[in-house]
């Protein structure tokens, strides 16, 4: 029987290859025991980053679509991010330590590293699909399930404008987003 750990690093692998098949038998087989908001919601903020990587290579949205659409329906947390503060720091190196415990494979691990990098610490799920307007089915699938338009202090907005996604901009803001700076009000 697989550990609780190696069966996330099975998921995380499967996202990272962007296999819809496998991320449905990973969860499907390993439901009781799996986590699928390991590591403050990694594997659903992996997907999105990972459908923004297959964007900017201008592959189909199709396949991470369905991987997203998978893990939210799995029960991912949408608006799951990581703390901005010494855990993320500690959860990058139980990830890597975690990495080299189920015996990952180096190309693998790099790869999701190389993912992560870009998912920074308390950046939640729909700002990170936010910047390109291509990406507009991915914002309305996590918008579809809830995803809060105001997390992160009005990010996914933010991001949106800043990348000039004006597209998306718009979406966000029929969901209820406001230009409010919230940083000023510190």
């Amino acid at each position: 029987m697989l550990s609780p750990l190696s069966i996330v690093w099975m998921l995380l692998h499967a996202i990272e290859q962007g296999s819809v098949d496998t991320v449905s038998h990973v969860l499907k087989t390993n439901q009781p025991c799996l986590d699928i908001n390991a590591y403050c919601g990694l594997p659903l903020r992996l997907a999105v980053c990972k459908a923004k990587a297959d964007c900017a290579a201008e592959q189909p949205l199709t396949e991470s679509l369905a991987v997203v659409s998978l893990l939210l329906n799995a029960g991912a947390d949408i608006n799951a991010a990581h703390a901005a503060d010494q855990r993320w720091v500690g959860y990058q190196r139980h990830i890597k330590k975690d990495m080299r415990a189920v015996g990952t494979n180096r190309h693998v691990a790099a790869k999701i590293s190389s993912l992560m990098c870009v998912t920074f610490p308390d950046t939640p799920a729909l700002a990170l699909a936010c910047g390109q307007n291509e990406l507009e089915p991915l914002v309305a699938l996590l918008l579809k399930h809830n995803a809060d338009v105001a997390a992160g202090e009005g990010l996914a907005l933010r991001s949106a404008a800043c990348f000039g996604a004006t597209k998306i901009v718009r979406v966000l803001l029929q969901q209820g987003a406001t230009a409010k700076d919230n940083a000023s009000e510190a």
